[in-house]
């Protein structure tokens, strides 16, 4: 996640400390142009009112005038592990930018289309992660401003254009984060072509089948709120179920998606996401077998953290 840094180093220190309840907390420091950062209300909002926009640790304009060095050193003093690289970003500054927050190490997470940065010039500059597999039917010069959040470019289903991404992709290690979730909601929500939000669905579904069965690792992420109501199962299990039997991932891999994987991506392989002697003991025990139902996943008996029962 990204946003005010400064609560997010707060509450996280406040969780580890025991005087909060509630989970390991990760974010990132987000950095993105100027007329994105000062237009956008999510950054505006995000931003501590004592800083001026663009200027706070974990929401930064960042050009080719950029202090790199400092801006990694901010990042790192806030407690953020990794960048995340937003929108309206030359190709050279994605560069730049993944090369320091890499020296630093840091991760870096990017959307799929960064613009000017192509989908391709994203994956090249050496990012960890993209985010929202919507992005590879988006037109290279998409802005949401410029088309909105639904559109769809069909000259973009091409399979020579796919191949050539795939292998880019894998040259690069790149992981995907698709947010199917949030990419099939966003669709309902605004369009009434029920055949179009089908092909959509089912042409997303099959890329991203092909990118797993082509060696590159799928993660479960939804970028959704939870909603206030309680007794709500959280979306992280519809995207595991999504993972598992819409794109065709099978149960074993859509849940390494949610566990090992996404450790992987944190750079926190070595202490969680599977069971091994050693690891920090994080677990949600279920009463029956996601590998049976993989719908299972929210049929919960108890959550361990670090080794204590949480009823």
């Amino acid at each position: 996640m990204a946003g005010d840094c400064q609560y997010l180093e707060d509450l996280k220190k406040s969780i580890k400390s025991g005087e909060t309840f509630g989970p390991d907390i990760y974010y990132s420091a987000l950095v993105g142009s100027e007329d994105f950062i000062k237009h956008d209300k999510r950054a505006i909002i995000c931003t501590p009112t004592e800083y001026e926009i663009g200027k706070a640790p974990g929401m930064r304009i960042v050009n080719d005038n950029t202090d790199l060095d400092q801006l990694m050193k901010v990042s790192l003093d806030i407690g953020a592990t990794g960048i995340k690289i937003y929108e309206g970003l030359s190709t050279e500054l994605v560069n730049e930018v993944t090369t320091k927050a890499h020296n630093f190490g840091l991760k870096v997470w990017s959307h799929g289309i960064v613009v000017p940065a192509t989908l391709e010039d994203v994956i090249n500059a050496g990012v960890n992660t993209i985010s929202h597999a919507a992005f590879f039917t988006f037109p290279e010069d998409w802005s949401l401003a410029k088309y909105g959040s639904t559109v769809f470019d069909t000259t973009l289903v091409s399979s020579d254009k796919f191949n050539q991404l795939i292998q880019t992709m894998k040259k690069n290690k790149t992981v995907l984060d698709p947010t199917l979730t949030l990419s099939f909601r966003m669709d309902k929500m605004k369009s009434k072509d029920d055949k179009l939000i089908e092909f959509k669905k089912n042409f997303i579904c099959k890329f991203i089948k092909k990118l797993h069965d082509s060696g590159i690792k799928i993660i479960a992420g939804t970028d959704i709120f939870l909603p206030s109501k309680p007794n709500i199962v959280p979306e992280l299990h519809e995207e595991i179920r999504i993972l598992s039997d819409d794109v065709g991932l099978g149960k074993l891999e859509a849940l390494k998606g949610a566990t090992i994987y996404g450790a992987e991506v944190l750079g926190i392989e070595n202490k969680y996401g599977s069971i091994e002697t050693g690891k920090i003991a994080n677990l949600v025990v279920l009463n029956s077998n996601p590998l049976s139902e993989i719908e299972n996943t929210s049929d919960i008996d108890c959550v361990i953290k670090n080794g204590k029962i949480i009823k």
